[in-house]
């Protein structure tokens, strides 16, 4: 079975929130020349500097997705079971077969609750995790593939999420995620999967 990673291509939508973002910028710039206020340039500055942070953001995020692609993971079994976890990350764009993979499973417990100043928010927390590292391998031409094999944490408790996303309060969840990462020279590769275990 073949799981997307939760990452997804740059969309369209930030292309116009920046360009919405940049055009809201000259609301302060048209007030700092008419009233001559500091306040109002520092603002069109601060905004202008935070539109290039974006920018940059999505550039390297543009850059990684067309470097990488989606690389899915295809598992030999859909619930993971007996377990262990085997499967392959699957690259469809030409990678250095030098890379070196870190692919880590997490399982994390989820629990919505009141947090300090009495409001309720949803909890993250890993109870148990298992890596190992990995290589590449050109499986035919074009096609790369990284095989995975981990033996499940015994921490672990088997996938247990509310329907629909709507987590009731005080009531413990578990979520299991693989998370695979290389560093190489200029651009990083990181991708999360999500992974249903019995």
């Amino acid at each position: 079975m073949i799981i997307n990673p939760k990452e997804r291509a740059l969309p369209l939508s930030n292309l116009l929130f920046i360009l919405v973002w940049f055009s809201l910028s000259l609301v302060p710039l048209l007030l700092y020349f008419k009233e001559q206020k500091f306040f109002l340039l520092a603002i069109f500055l601060t905004w202008i500097a935070i539109g290039f942070m974006c920018i940059v953001y999505d550039f390297v995020k543009f850059i990684q997705w067309r470097l990488f692609g989606d690389a899915q993971l295809m598992l030999d079994s859909i619930p993971v079971h007996d377990g262990e976890l085997v499967g392959y990350l699957i690259f469809k764009k030409s990678i250095a077969l030098d890379m070196h993979f870190t692919v880590k499973l997490l399982c994390k417990k989820i629990q919505k609750r009141k947090n300090e100043i009495d409001k309720w928010d949803i909890k993250y927390e890993t109870i148990a995790s298992v890596y190992d590292h990995y290589s590449a391998k050109e499986e035919s031409p074009g096609i790369y593939v990284v095989a995975i094999r981990l033996t499940l944490p015994e921490a672990g408790m088997p996938t247990d999420l509310p329907r629909f996303g709507f987590y009731r309060k005080n009531r413990i969840y578990f979520q299991w995620e693989l998370e695979a990462k290389a560093v190489i020279e200029g651009f990083d590769f990181n991708r999360t999967y999500p992974i249903k275990v019995l």
